[in-house]
């Protein structure tokens, strides 16, 4: 089954600012994630170089500390950019439309094409970080969860610049090729 974001279901979604209104349960602390999110050079470099009214469509929760750690970030690198066509999505809210297509995993980032085919999609975390989780996989969740909370910030900004920057020359090349 392909899931198509149509221009209806886009436009339902957030903009950055709609989303951080949203945040309720633990907002300060959110917000000040939100305050101390580091720059991500080599995605914004990549961020500037894509076309006007590229589409990104970005499914979050606000229970997933994976959403935690990683949207303050990718959310305020993707507002800076007033050409891109960003919405974000809560899964609390979408699941029932999105969630058997796209399933928990969150945050996903999104390159949607002008129809709302999703053409590449990035998420939830660094393959890095996913990997040291997979190797604990007998341990439990909260000291998995333990060991995420405690990453070093400028490191985890640093794998996560690195993923994203290859996404989005990946996106570079989607967008090229669709529009030839």
């Amino acid at each position: 089954m392909t899931f198509c974001f149509d221009n209806k279901l886009f436009q339902r979604g957030q903009t950055w600012q709609e989303c951080l209104a949203s945040w309720q349960t633990h907002r300060l602390t959110f917000l000040d994630k939100i305050a101390n999110a580091p720059q991500l050079t080599k995605t914004s470099d990549q961020l500037a170089k894509l076309p006007p009214y590229t589409r990104f469509a970005v499914y979050y929760s606000n229970y997933k500390l994976d959403t935690w750690l990683s949207l303050p970030i990718i959310g305020g690198s993707l507002a800076a950019f007033d050409h891109l066509e960003v919405r974000f999505h809560c899964a609390e809210y979408f699941f029932p439309v999105m969630g058997r297509t796209l399933g928990r995993k969150t945050p996903l980032l999104m390159l949607l094409d002008q129809q709302g085919t999703i053409r590449d999609q990035w998420g939830p975390r660094p393959a890095s970080v996913s990997k040291a989780l997979e190797q604990m996989q007998n341990r439990a969740a909260s000291d998995r969860d333990r060991w995420l909370v405690h990453l070093d910030p400028t490191r985890f900004a640093a794998l996560l610049d690195e993923e994203l920057n290859q996404f989005l020359e990946n996106c570079l090349q989607n967008v090229d090729n669709s529009v030839s």
